[in-house]
């Protein structure tokens, strides 16, 4: 999920016109995703026995922080696409709709 993130993040930075707070406050948050993520490989477990068969544990607090982090990036990369469609385009926002079809390939404008 870290690299749809790191994606996200790009694409909301680009669409913001390369805005420097956009910049400042996405790299905060794939830190806080990579935080997590280390954190959470410190503190799973792998079990293997001699039946043959392994299991890996993880830490429930870092799962639901690196959810958590998922989803503070997708509102925050939705939000500055909102906000910046509206600023730069200076339009209504069923624009920014037929926008988001066409680069879907769901709509020929």
């Amino acid at each position: 999920m870290i690299a749809f993130g790191w994606f996200l993040l790009y694409k909301c930075w680009m669409v913001s016109s390369q805005n420097r707070i956009v910049f400042v406050l996405g790299a905060l948050l794939l830190a806080n995703r990579w935080a997590w993520t280390i954190t959470d490989l410190a503190f799973a477990r792998l079990d293997c026995s001699s039946a043959g068969g392994c299991m890996y544990t993880e830490n429930l607090t870092t799962i639901i922080g690196s959810q958590v982090s998922d989803v503070a990036i997708d509102i925050f990369c939705t939000m500055a696409v909102l906000i910046g469609c509206q600023y730069h385009l200076r339009s209504d926002i069923r624009g920014l709709f037929l926008v988001i079809m066409e680069e879907n390939g769901e709509f020929n404008i």
